[in-house]
């Protein structure tokens, strides 16, 4: 009996949180052009959803799922996406900054052109994302998956890249964290 009251406790632990706010939810997936500040969509199932031009500041996604849907020109400063996935989700002009995306799955996410200075990406997943003209100015980038990603053009001044992975990565005018421009997978 001790041995399935553990199993029990071990299983809810770590299950991610699916207690997101229903109306919030209704809200998006109905494209509701209103402000949901601090909405809260913890755990949503967001597949496919067009939150395009869509204000959500200090929103909760916690562990949301966002694959392939369209975040573009979306105002979400400061919202938390740790453990989302946004994989092939398009987020071209996103407001990020000051946004958590701990340990988010970003593979083939476009965010040409976003805005996430002092973002937190620690152990993200950006693998093959592009990432053109986008501004990680003092974002934190940790141990963060960049193998494959493009950064064309991509600002990382004073950004935390330590123990980052940027195998494969095309720097082409890309602005390093000290400034230095990278021209080294420039064409």
């Amino acid at each position: 009996m001790k041995w399935l009251l553990a199993v029990v406790a071990l299983t809810v632990a770590t299950s991610p949180a699916r207690a997101f706010d229903a109306e919030h939810v209704t809200r998006i997936k109905n494209d509701e052009d209103r402000p949901c500040p601090k909405c809260d969509l913890r755990g949503a199932d967001l597949r496919n959803a067009d939150m395009h031009f869509d204000v959500l500041p200090e929103a909760d996604l916690t562990g949301a799922n966002l694959q392939a849907a369209t975040l573009s020109n979306a105002e979400m400063m400061r919202a938390n996406l740790t453990r989302a996935n946004l994989t092939n989700a398009v987020l071209t002009g996103t407001h990020l900054t000051r946004a958590n995306l701990t340990g988010a799955i970003l593979k083939k996410a476009d965010l040409t052109n976003a805005l996430l200075s002092d973002a937190v990406f620690v152990a993200a997943d950006l693998q093959n994302a592009n990432l053109n003209y986008a501004d990680l100015t003092d974002a934190s980038l940790k141990g963060t998956n960049l193998n494959g990603t493009n950064l064309t053009d991509a600002t990382l001044r004073y950004a935390k890249v330590t123990a980052a992975d940027l195998e494969g990565a095309v720097l082409c005018r890309t602005t390093m964290p000290d400034g230095t421009e990278n021209n080294s997978g420039c064409p």
